[in-house]
């Protein structure tokens, strides 16, 4: 075969056999180390460089998957004259780095990589340039090693094609040759497309999918998958209405359940505080004999605690914790709600609130086209906003106002608000990457962990005094007395290697060294949020047992407020009522009383279940329920956020509109198929419109 290749050469001579096809061996060689590249980000090899397994198991079956992708595509170059096949595969090249470096820096921040909905989300990428800076890596220059090469032999090239091309039967062959082969080497990572396992069932987690068919191919197949549900997904129809209601009226019998706490607040005003990045540990922490959080530490003790509060949030960050607070449904499996789902219909916590007389204001630090927040706010209920655009430009770190200078120009908003009001405010001070000025970073910590750990803790260090000032204004004007105050972090802070957060536990913390790399007490710390909640007159200070998560902030304000709903849509519950705690969270993971299991993740493969009070491993299969209970939750939320059914589930159960055919008494039953489900346990994820 290569014999008669080379000999259709002719007249040009063998030697011009590299230069006809060596751009194509070098995008191929580049491209297989980039791919290389990424996987050693994503899974280094184990033991070591020269372990062998990793190299066939993985690195190899990844990278020759992709590889055989790359080849059917360019297949078609062959046929095309030299100087345009060069310009095409130097292009191709650009868009392929740039698709995987996007993949490592994602993965470095989410430990995962990029989805069709996540694109959506690229005009923000331009708002938190910094974050994305602090990502790379002096290594990440390799990316562009080929491009740079290919530009600087490009005259060379240019020259040694000035003849006009002509078309061979030898290029035909070798594209003949190129399909072939790429098909080959394609052909078995992408069979798994089609199983059951790693590439659907790690629907939550792309980068395991991407590990067993090559990264290339997973987006291939991500794009596939997007586009088919986008023209076969019929609407929301009536089998999941049905369902979604029964679901709906079984946790709200449960959730009806009213503390001693109920109405401890009726006609108080509400706070929400936000904190960007806020996690639990640093609240009580001391390093070096300095509390990280002094504020907070105090306000603390003046309010109602519990045992542990988890982020819920997803890869919609801040926009998530937006979500779940204010509406207590979950945040989207890919992309985040304000940016895909921005023109649908909600009824959040401001809403129920503004319906009882209170005004309703939302402010921050950053500008409102952040996470969309201009546009989404008033669907979300809020009539008053401000933004970074509408406050005086006196101090910026970043995209927008430090907190010391954000507060005090909010404070006075608060003090002209008509009352009963309520606000929301979030901070911005400690948002990746963690840089502050070296005149506020007052701290001595030492060389403990990495230098982004050390920099959180300057910037939580620094906001809380922040947070001091602000609480401090409160309490004189008497809006403290007269307000419920709720402090709470948005999500959970990308602190780089796990081994930092280890090194300050077991220093400053307390924590005993990790006993396997499931340590449920590390996993809690890594997932905890700080959070606490500030009554009138510090009532009912003090720490509960159990917890909660995100979900549950607007159904325990709206119980300490009095105030009863029953068409609020919620699947969080007050977090002031007794009953084992149920914490779900986006990838099907849940804390239930006090078993927490996991689903997996990029380093741990296989669902893991631990005890938090003795880390006792607990058995996976007893708690299929519980994992199922989690899914049928998860697809609750999906189905009311893509059929826009929040205005339809707020109507009382008798109200709701029967699905199409059914009459109003039926309305709870619809056809799946050959089944007719009736109760909430017939709901699986195949309902969810996702």
């Amino acid at each position: 075969m290569l014999r008669s290749l080379m000999a259709g050469w002719g007249t040009t001579g063998r030697r011009t056999l590299l230069v006809e096809v060596g751009p194509v061996l070098i995008f191929l060689v580049a491209l297989v180390a980039k791919l290389l590249y990424f996987v050693v980000v994503a899974y280094p090899p184990p033991g070591g460089w020269w372990h062998a397994r990793w190299w066939l198991e993985l690195a190899g079956e990844a990278s020759l998957g992709s590889l055989g992708t790359a080849l059917v595509a360019i297949s078609p170059l062959f046929l095309v004259p030299p100087r345009r096949r060069l310009v095409l595969l130097w292009a191709g090249s650009l868009v392929v780095t740039l698709l995987i470096l996007a993949d490592v820096l994602y993965f470095r921040f989410f430990g995962d990589i990029l989805s069709v909905p996540a694109l959506a989300e690229a005009p923000q990428v331009g708002m938190i340039s910094d974050s994305v800076v602090a990502l790379l890596r002096p290594a990440d220059a390799f990316f562009f090693t080929d491009l740079v090469l290919g530009l600087a032999l490009l005259p060379w090239y240019l020259r040694r094609h000035r003849s006009a091309f002509r078309a061979y039967e030898r290029p035909r062959r070798v594209a003949v040759l190129s399909l072939t082969t790429g098909l080959l080497l394609a052909a078995v990572p992408l069979s798994q497309v089609w199983q059951v396992g790693p590439v659907r069932y790690f629907a939550h987690l792309k980068v395991r999918g991407a590990a067993r068919i090559g990264l290339l191919n997973y987006h291939l197949y991500d794009v596939g998958r997007h586009a088919y549900a986008s023209a076969t997904t019929p609407p929301v129809g009536p089998a999941e209405r049905a369902l979604a209601s029964a679901c709906l009226d079984e946790w709200r019998l449960v959730s009806d359940e009213r503390s001693d706490m109920f109405g401890i607040a009726r006609g108080k005003n509400l706070i929400l505080l936000m904190v960007e990045s806020l996690q639990g540990f640093p609240v009580g922490l001391r390093v070096n004999g300095a509390e990280i959080t002094p504020h907070l530490n105090a306000l603390a003790r003046r309010s109602l605690t519990f045992e542990n509060f988890y982020s819920q949030a997803w890869h919609g960050v801040t926009a998530d914790g937006e979500f779940t607070s204010l509406q207590s449904l979950h945040p989207l499996r890919e992309g985040a709600v304000p940016i895909l789902l921005g023109g649908h219909h909600f009824r959040t916590l401001p809403h129920v609130l503004s319906e009882r007389g209170y005004t309703t204001l939302a402010a921050r630090g950053a500008g409102g086209a952040m996470w969309g927040a201009s546009v989404i706010h008033p669907r979300y209920g809020f009539r008053h906003t401000y933004y970074f655009e509408n406050f005086r430009n006196t101090e910026r770190i970043g995209m927008g106002l430090t907190d010391k200078a954000l507060f005090p120009q909010v404070t006075p908003l608060l003090e002209t608000l008509r009352e009963p009001f309520m606000a929301y405010l979030l901070t911005l001070s400690t948002h990746h990457p963690y840089r502050i000025p070296k005149g506020y970073q007052e701290l001595d910590l030492g060389s403990i962990g990495g230098t982004k750990l050390r920099n959180y803790l300057q910037t939580v260090h620094y906001t809380d005094q922040a947070l001091g000032e602000f609480i401090q204004r409160l309490d004189t004007t008497g809006l403290l007395d007269r307000s419920v105050l709720v402090v709470y972090g948005d999500h959970t802070a990308n602190l780089g290697d796990p081994r930092d957060l280890e090194t300050l536990l077991t220093r400053h913390a307390g924590y005993p060294k990790r006993r396997s790399p499931f340590d449920d007490r590390y996993w809690r710390a890594a997932n905890e949020l700080g959070f606490m909640i500030h009554l009138p007159h510090d009532a009912a200070a003090g720490r509960r047992p159990g917890g909660g998560g995100l979900l549950d902030i607007a159904p325990t304000a709206l119980h300490l407020l009095g105030v009863e709903d029953p068409g609020m849509v919620m699947l969080g519950r007050d977090l002031t009522t007794e009953g084992r705690p149920f914490v779900v969270f986006r990838d099907g993971s849940f804390v239930a009383g006090d078993t927490l299991c996991i689903v997996g993740s990029a380093s741990i493969l296989t669902p893991q279940c631990r005890h938090t009070r003795t880390g006792v491993s607990v058995p996976v299969e007893g708690q299929r329920p519980r994992f199922e209970e989690a899914r049928r939750r998860l697809a609750v939320s999906d189905i009311l956020l893509h059929g826009d059914l929040i205005p339809w589930a707020s109507a009382a159960p008798w109200r709701r509109a029967a699905p199409s055919g059914t009459s109003t008494s039926d309305a709870r039953v619809a056809t799946v198929g050959a089944q007719r489900p009736t109760t909430c346990r017939d709901l699986t994820p195949a309902h969810a419109a996702n």
